[in-house]
């Protein structure tokens, strides 16, 4: 009985911090989607490397240096300025939230609503504009369709380094 107590114990000693280790893993795990949305800043800093910036710009071999121009404007190093409609922002309110995201993604594919949360709250945020007049447009069109819904542009930042 001794010997079980004692093999018994010395298990216990070696593989409690593996257990307690992977219990803090399930229990603490928070996806980056919730560590940008509990952020209250509306700041987001990208780095990535000159080799993967290159690869992002890079166009099809025969499209013209205005072309190439034009798109390098939109993912270049450095701070960028874009927009999102919040069309839903309620608390405990998952399924009205669900609801709306799938009527937006059917009467307007082309903006891509999707819901999100901060608990309690949850939010439908519709579409990445880098033109403020189009997504006052986009607002507009949203406002005609869900006339009950808050709908508000909101500007975020996107920080690019290398």
């Amino acid at each position: 009985m001794n010997r079980f107590n004692f093999i018994f114990t010395l298990i216990a000693i070696l593989f409690s911090p593996i257990f307690c280790y992977a219990t803090e893993l399930n229990n603490d795990s928070i996806s980056i989607v919730d560590i940008i949305n509990s952020n209250n800043s509306s700041t987001i800093r990208v780095i990535q490397p000159d080799m993967l910036n290159n690869r992002v710009l890079d166009t099809e071999d025969n499209a013209d240096d205005t072309k190439k121009e034009k798109h390098k404007t939109h993912v270049s190093v450095g701070k960028q300025v874009y927009y999102q409609i919040l069309a839903f922002n309620k608390a405990n309110q998952r399924n009205n939230a669900l609801a709306l995201s799938q009527q937006i993604n059917s009467q307007f594919p082309q903006y891509g609503a999707k819901v999100t949360t901060n608990l309690p709250y949850w939010q439908v945020w519709v579409g990445s504009f880098f033109n403020e007049d189009d997504a006052q447009r986009a607002a507009r069109k949203l406002r005609n369709a869900f006339p009950k819904e808050n709908i508000t542009i909101r500007k975020k930042n996107i920080i690019v380094t290398q």
